[in-house]
């Protein structure tokens, strides 16, 4: 019985045509290599560049492969946030912070680098680029400043600078000149009456109502 047409060996011919197409490896290092280090949308003269390297390889990859190779690889990229977790538990607390040491020495590590890292913290290169990706879009924190308490207002700083409140200094006497002391109240009748009254006749000092009665009398 003679195999269907389209088939070789009970094998579909789609079958057989996905399985030509699979890329060796070290085709998928040139192709990770640009994708990590150059571009992730090559454009159209990069394509045939990148052909170009390929070739020697695989003589059967065309331009269709090459861009459905960028799109799976893109796709890969976006998983959701439950697959990237697992790149945390991957990794423990000493080797993330060995990482975080080398990757802020180098933000922008070669294929190379990252696989010297990965060798040294015994992990697979996936994991330490997955781990750079992740640590990318984290946003930046932003700073914190710390509230006053709500103190009254006696306790709160002063942004100004204070200046010492001016005291009035205590008066003190001199021995040269010493202290005048006020007159006594006097008596408004002998002011009006020094005017007419001889020195002698003038009334003591405190006199009293009878006394300048009895001068003015005499005057007149």
């Amino acid at each position: 019985m003679s195999a269907p047409p389209g088939a070789s060996n009970g094998v579909p011919a789609s079958t057989a045509q996905k399985k030509k197409s699979r890329l060796p490896k070290a085709g998928t290092n040139i192709l990770n290599d640009f994708f990590l280090n150059v571009s992730r949308h090559p454009n159209h003269d990069q394509q045939w560049a990148l052909l170009a390297q390929i070739h020697p390889i695989d003589p059967t990859y065309d331009l269709r492969h090459l861009a459905d190779w960028f799109t799976r690889k893109r796709a890969s990229e976006k998983r959701p946030a439950s697959n990237r977790s697992t790149v945390r538990t991957s990794l423990n607390p000493e080797q993330i912070k060995h990482l975080t040491e080398l990757y802020s020495a180098n933000k922008n590590p070669t294929l190379g680098l990252l696989q010297t890292w990965s060798s040294l913290l015994k992990v697979k290169t996936t994991v330490v680029t997955d781990w750079i990706e992740e640590r990318n879009r984290l946003p930046s924190p932003a700073p914190t400043i710390s509230p006053e308490p709500n103190l009254p207002s006696v306790y709160r700083r002063s942004t100004s600078v204070s200046t010492p409140l001016s005291v009035p200094s205590p008066v003190i006497a001199n021995t040269r000149f010493p202290l005048l002391k006020p007159e006594p109240p006097q008596s408004p009748v002998r002011p009006a009456l020094s005017p007419i009254l001889p020195p002698a006749v003038l009334p003591p000092s405190s006199p009293g109502p009878l006394l300048i009665t009895v001068c003015c009398t005499k005057i007149y």
